[in-house]
């Protein structure tokens, strides 16, 4: 009986062991995963599908969509989703996670080997879902309108997306299945703006973040 006791102790023992390995694994999964692909952000982004006369700024964290602010797609990245326009935006420890693929990292952007998958809270999005009923919504500083433009593909419409703060507005024009989330990444006590834009065919996206100029 206490050989017998003994043996389910030890099992235990290495049971507990490992399900703590598992934990630490996951819990560094994105650090180990990043891999190769990191992107540095494109800022003061000029061209004419970009307008804005606010005291805000349009950044490029990453484009791998044909035809859109000199954007190309990228054959390494595939996020291999069913419907990329409706994959959640995920606040981890290292950042925010997109399709379990793309860690946004406060000055980099790393696109990840393998899937990270976990229970973690998801940002309120604001998207058109291909429904052309133009939505709009306010949020933390402005206040934010998606409206439809025209189709582009069996699976992507064009947008435009309106962010109107108290001393203007920036306007983004012809993105692709337009999705607008905000999140305070630097942790400065202002929340950055983001608007997401996809092809899921084709597995292209462009990601776009909105932040004030500082002040001279």
């Amino acid at each position: 009986m206490k050989a017998f006791r003994f043996l389910i102790i030890i099992c235990l023992f290495f049971s507990c062991r490992k399900a703590e390995s598992i934990q630490e694994l996951q819990t560094k999964e994105p650090e180990k995963n990043i891999g190769e692909l990191s992107f540095v952000p494109i800022e003061n982004v000029r061209d004419k599908k970009i307008r804005s006369d606010s005291s805000y700024k349009v950044e490029i964290l990453y484009n791998g969509m044909d035809n859109f602010l000199g954007g190309k797609k990228n054959p390494k990245v595939n996020f291999q989703s069913e419907w990329l326009p409706e994959e959640q935006v995920q606040v981890i420890e290292e950042g925010l996670l997109f399709a379990n693929r793309i860690l946004i990292a406060k000055d980099k952007v790393h696109y990840l080997k393998n899937d990270v998958v976990r229970k973690s809270k998801n940002l309120p999005l604001l998207s058109d879902n291909r429904e052309r009923m133009n939505p709009e919504r306010d949020f933390s500083n402005c206040q934010v309108k998606i409206k439809y433009q025209g189709i582009s593909c069996n699976d992507a419409d064009f947008n435009n997306v309106k962010i109107q703060y108290k001393n203007g507005d920036v306007e983004i024009d012809s993105i692709l299945n337009a999705v607008f989330f905000e999140h305070d990444l630097d942790l400065n006590g202002n929340p950055e703006q983001y608007v997401m834009g996809s092809r899921n065919c084709s597995q292209e996206l462009v990601l776009l973040r909105i932040t004030e100029k500082p002040s001279r």
